[in-house]
This record gives structure tokens, sequence and C-alpha cells, in this order.
């Protein structure tokens, strides 16, 4: 019974380390909905990757200095972002966010407002998170 009490209280530990783990992501989520919303250009430097791939709900796919023109030269504005769920799944260095969030976004002088599924990958480069890949889908 001992056996299987420290298993048991292992196990718990493990699990109790995996959910806190992706804490630094929602913080980091936070922190890029900011910086989108208030044309951060600096702010979102830091937390894309030099690798990163953005995909819109429309397909089209962009690298982080293309997704940075686009929010320099306003073609994007993102007007509100309001997270309504979050899943995250960690690995060996990588994590998999996968959430349900509203945006209200200009594009082209046109307001549209939309709930989109994401998913987002984040990796540690030098020493810190950062979103690698995006893609979002619309709900219909």
């Amino acid at each position: 019974m001992k056996a299987f009490s420290v298993i048991a209280f292992a196990l718990f530990c493990t699990l109790a380390l995996a959910e806190d783990a992706p804490n630094p992501i929602l913080e980091l989520q936070k922190e890029r909905y900011d910086a989108l919303i208030h044309q951060n250009i600096g702010a979102l430097e830091k937390l894309l990757s030099p690798d990163l791939v953005y995909t819109y709900s429309s397909g089209v796919s962009e690298t982080r200095a293309q997704l940075l023109d686009s929010i320099s030269n306003k073609d994007i504005e993102y007007l509100s972002i309001e997270p309504v769920s979050v899943r995250f799944r960690s690995f060996d260095g990588w994590i998999i966010a996968t959430a349900s969030v509203d945006f209200k976004v200009r594009i082209s002088g046109e307001v549209k407002s939309s709930r989109l599924v994401t998913t987002e990958v984040y990796r540690k480069e030098k020493g810190h998170w950062v979103l690698l890949a995006y893609q979002s889908t619309a709900v219909k």
C-alpha cells in the first residue's frame, strides 16, 4: 500500500507540474494580444520567432516580417481580442495552445468580428518562449 501511495503521489506531482508548465504561455498570449491591439512592433519582435508562420482564417500565410509589416502599415488592425477558452499541451521543449477566441479587426477599412479556433505552437529560443506557428479557423 505504501508503494502505491508513493507512486500515486509521484504521478500527482508529475501531472501538477504538467498543468503548471504552460502558465508562462498564458501570459505570453496576453502580451501578444496586447501588442497586436496597440501595434507594438517592438514587443511583437520579442514574442514572435524569426521562423514564424502566421496563417489567417482566410488561408493566407505570412512570415514574421510580413506580419509585422501588415500591422505597421495598418493593413490589419486588431481592435479587440477576447479568449473564450484555451487548452495547453506541453511536450519536450514545445507547447501547443488551442483556443477559441473572439476577434474584432479592421481590414481595408472594414470592421469584422468573428470567433476563431486557433492553434499556436511555442518553442523555447535562447531561453524564452516564442510563437513559432499560428493557424486560425473561423467558427460558423
